[in-house]
């Protein structure tokens, strides 16, 4: 069996029964719901590399996301004319198909977590020395050691419950087109994964609606190499960008790196990244097309292999990365996630195991007026336990220092969790 376009293209809205106008194409009200989203507008306080910094120049998720949808919008355009050429595609307009891949690119971070990987870090480690939570939440328990911000951006595009008010309502291909890893936590071969277990139905409303469920097997869903390809681009270069924009890494040794890449006709660092992307994206397409069996066939590819970003991300990771003033702060988000998961879980499993106590109970009263939903009692420990991590990964950078910062008891105490 193979994809097929007619199913892989279609402008269903998922858990949307709002009524619609003919005036207004789908995918392109799919960007407008990301770029409206609470969620969306929380980016511009998550790191993306360098944590808390002053410098307007730098780039936050926000700004990353931006970027990231604008090269997915070239790739998927000039993606789109070939295959209109091959009379394949179910839809006439460019920009209706670039809009899918936009939206997706868009909404790809959105579960990122406060300090970014290494937050996913410091809440993988508090839960992976909770042994006791561990026992009584059974094999579900890998979403929570194993955590990946894909899942968190998932769940929130797909809702956190079965509610029609839940989600952010977009068409089927634009939710599938941020998958990147097409199975569960327990699946996982390394800490990367697209889905958690609570979202088991969603995964098979969506990705089977769409036909990406080949021979038992979820598989991709081959917009979503456009937007994958779009998010590796970007950060491999512009995270240079920013280091020489905070004196990190010397604009001579940026230059040199893009010298590596028969780029030397410039002395302007941000020249010379968008000769390369511009470069990159047209591998990317050729790509596309050179791989294109086995994409519409399920099986796994890489967009990106012959265009050694590994040598852009390597001088990243040994210039930038381990920076003192990053490095400090990245420590410190260990501290937070601790921090915060010592206030809000110990009272839920407590109360779980019938053993809560007062301070438990005063803790349980907030975290309902703030967070969560009713009924929650009612739920198995593993859905609440998904209900905290919904919202300290929602948190920004800064709520989340000052959250740790009122529990701790050094906050401002009219601060509001």
């Amino acid at each position: 069996m193979k994809l097929n376009w007619h199913t892989l293209i279609q402008n269903t809205c998922y858990k949307d029964n709002f009524p619609k106008t003919e005036q207004r194409n789908a995918f392109v009200r799919d960007v407008d719901r990301v770029t409206f989203s609470d969620y969306f507008k929380r980016l511009m306080r998550k790191t993306q590399v360098h944590p808390l910094t002053g410098n307007d120049h730098v780039h936050n998720r926000l700004l990353h996301s931006l970027e990231v949808a604008s090269v997915g919008r070239s790739i998927a355009s000039m993606v789109f004319h070939q295959l209109r050429e091959r009379e394949e595609l179910p839809i006439s307009n460019v920009y209706e198909f670039a809009s899918i891949v936009q939206a997706a690119c868009l909404a790809h971070d959105l579960g990122n977590p406060p300090f970014g990987h290494n937050g996913e870090a410091a809440l993988k480690e508090w839960f992976a020395n909770q042994s006791e939570l561990r026992e009584a939440v059974g094999e579900r328990y890998s979403d929570f050691i194993r955590y990946d911000g894909n899942a968190s951006s998932f769940r929130i595009v797909t809702g956190f419950t079965n509610s029609i008010d839940s989600g952010i309502k977009l068409t089927l291909p634009s939710i599938a087109a941020i998958v990147k890893y097409p199975w569960f936590s327990g699946e996982a071969a390394k800490d990367k994964f697209s889905f958690f277990y609570s979202n088991a139905a969603d995964v098979k409303a969506v990705m089977g609606a769409l036909g990406c469920m080949l021979d038992g097997h979820c598989v991709r869903h081959p917009l979503s190499y456009l937007s994958e390809a779009a998010d590796d681009i970007c950060y491999s270069l512009l995270d240079i960008e920013d280091a020489v924009a905070l004196k990190i890494v010397d604009k001579q040794a940026a230059l040199n790196l893009y010298k590596s890449y028969d780029i030397d006709e410039t002395n302007n660092v941000s020249h010379a990244r968008s000769r390369l992307i511009g470069r990159w994206i047209d591998a990317v397409v050729a790509n596309f097309f050179t791989a294109y069996d086995d994409i519409m066939s399920g099986i796994a590819v890489d967009l990106t292999a012959n265009l050694d970003i590994e040598r852009a991300k390597d001088f990243a990771d040994l210039h930038i990365y381990h920076d003192t003033h990053t490095a400090n702060l990245m420590i410190g988000a260990y501290q937070i996630y601790n921090r915060i998961l010592d206030t809000f879980i110990p009272p839920l499993f407590n109360k779980h195991l019938g053993k809560a106590s007062s301070k438990d109970e005063y803790v349980l009263t907030h975290m309902k007026r703030s967070f969560l939903p009713e009924g929650y009692e009612a739920q198995d420990l593993y859905t609440q336990l998904m209900y905290v991590v919904d919202q300290v990964t929602g948190m920004t950078d800064n709520f989340s220092m000052e959250t740790a910062a009122v529990f701790s008891g050094a906050g401002d105490s009219s601060w509001r969790w």
